[in-house]
């Protein structure tokens, strides 16, 4: 029977250094001892010891003698499998063991010593290469994601001195940490060695390329291809580029895009910048405009309505400066015919004046009627006086009835005013808009 007594071999057969000299190279791992004894059986030959690596290779072969009961064995670290067989007198093979496994562990974690800094993709594979040392055969690789879910990696192919591991599609964007442990727990890290990215946004054109914002929100539609579920959509103002307006997405898949343009975005042109997340290179499809607003027609100015009481007071006023523009055209007329009557008085006084000259010369000595000319005398006295006074009292009176017709004209007008003014300030104007 087998007695395990430790995990540590120190023993390499050549066999084993032939088909594992590159990767020890790679590895600088030191073969640890691995001791084990069994029983002895009675009456047997001497014993036979196999091992056999984890590809089922055999590693190494030792014939024992019938006292020997215990090997140490010097195995670089890693999973194995052990026989031993009981060999009868004749040293031949008269029963063994299962093929029983055991395990040589690393004395240390393995050493990252450098990583070839790699980028990929979503969805898309790509390979890690790694310059380590103490590196197990029975090693495990992992990457860790941003949220911190491990992927595990297969087994490594010694490249050039270097463990190459392939890395299958992954999902997540950001930057995976790489762990390499050799069991049963001694692990080493190297952090953001593999970038995981969004391929890049393409934009193949979009509806539409201008918009008049009024009372409503425009929406314009991106086709294209790899939008990713994190996308964005933003207006780049042309003349100040700092200056970013953020759409809102209502419906996104990886070829079609619907964003809302704001109402309150103002005027101007802008660049239309699609980016595919945080970190990613924005893609510009191209120039979007946004049309000034075209001012609405003034309308006329509205007249307020005027109350029932303001329209009848004007119509009044209306009426009572016709009649005394009627009244005044008739008193100039009054005027214009007293004038003339003076004058007519004035010119009979002079007509008179004249008879007066004329009887006189008649009424002198030289005469034959005396009489007739006193008489021609007296009657040119009477015409003067009375055409002056004609005049006078014509011209009197028109001035009078004159002064009279303005000041009750004056007084008509005041009144229709008054009526007005209180009529307006019962009523006021209702504001135009």
């Amino acid at each position: 029977m087998i007695r395990h007594k430790a995990v540590l071999p120190r023993f390499l057969v050549a066999c084993q250094l032939f088909l594992l000299g590159g990767l020890l190279a790679a590895q600088s791992l030191a073969p640890q001892p691995f001791p084990f004894g069994w029983k002895p059986v009675e009456g047997a030959g001497g014993y036979l010891v196999e091992v056999k690596d984890s590809q089922g290779n055999l590693t190494s072969s030792q014939q024992l003698k019938p006292s020997e009961t215990s090997l140490s064995l010097q195995l670089l670290p890693g999973t194995y499998q052990i026989r031993l067989t009981t060999l009868n007198r004749f040293l031949k093979p008269e029963s063994s063991t299962a093929w029983l496994p055991i395990h040589v562990e690393a004395p240390t974690a393995p050493e990252i010593l450098s990583v070839e800094s790699a980028s990929t993709e979503t969805g898309t594979g790509t390979k890690l290469r790694v310059d380590v040392n103490t590196l197990a055969p029975d090693a495990t690789a992992a990457l860790t994601s941003p949220a911190g879910q491990a992927v595990p990696l297969g087994s490594p192919r010694w490249v050039a001195g270097k463990a190459e591991f392939d890395v299958p599609p992954l999902a997540a964007t950001g930057r995976y940490s790489l762990i390499l442990t050799n069991p049963p727990g001694k692990a080493a890290t190297a952090d953001g060695v593999l970038t995981v990215h969004y391929p890049q946004a393409q934009v193949d054109g979009y509806q539409p390329r201008h918009v008049r914002l009024d009372t409503a929100d425009q929406i314009v539609t991106l086709a294209g291809r790899h939008y990713s579920k994190e996308v964005t959509v933003v207006l780049q103002s042309s003349a100040a580029p700092t200056r970013e307006i953020g759409l809102t997405l209502f419906a996104k898949d990886d070829s079609i895009l619907s964003a809302v343009v704001p109402r309150t975005a103002p005027p101007g042109t802008y660049r239309l910048v699609v980016s595919n997340g945080p970190g990613e290179e924005p893609v510009t499809a191209g120039d979007f405009v946004i049309d000034p607003l075209i001012a609405p027609p003034v309308p006329p100015p509205v007249r307020p309505a005027i109350p029932g009481r303001v329209t009848s007071a004007v119509r009044s006023l209306d009426s009572d400066l016709a009649n005394e523009r009627r009244d005044l055209v008739r008193l100039r007329r009054d005027v214009s015919i007293g004038m003339v009557a003076g004058t007519v008085g004035v010119l009979s006084a002079v007509d008179v004046a004249a008879c007066l000259v004329i009887g006189n010369g008649f009424g002198g000595s030289s005469h034959p009627d005396p009489k007739l000319g006193n008489v021609a005398l007296a009657a040119g006295i009477t015409g003067v006086v009375f055409g002056f006074l004609s005049g006078l009292f014509e011209t009197a009176a028109m001035a009078s009835a004159s002064h009279d017709m303005a000041l009750l004209a004056a007084d008509r007008v005041a009144q229709d005013v008054g009526a007005l003014n209180s009529a307006v300030q019962v009523h006021p104007p209702v504001p135009s808009p």
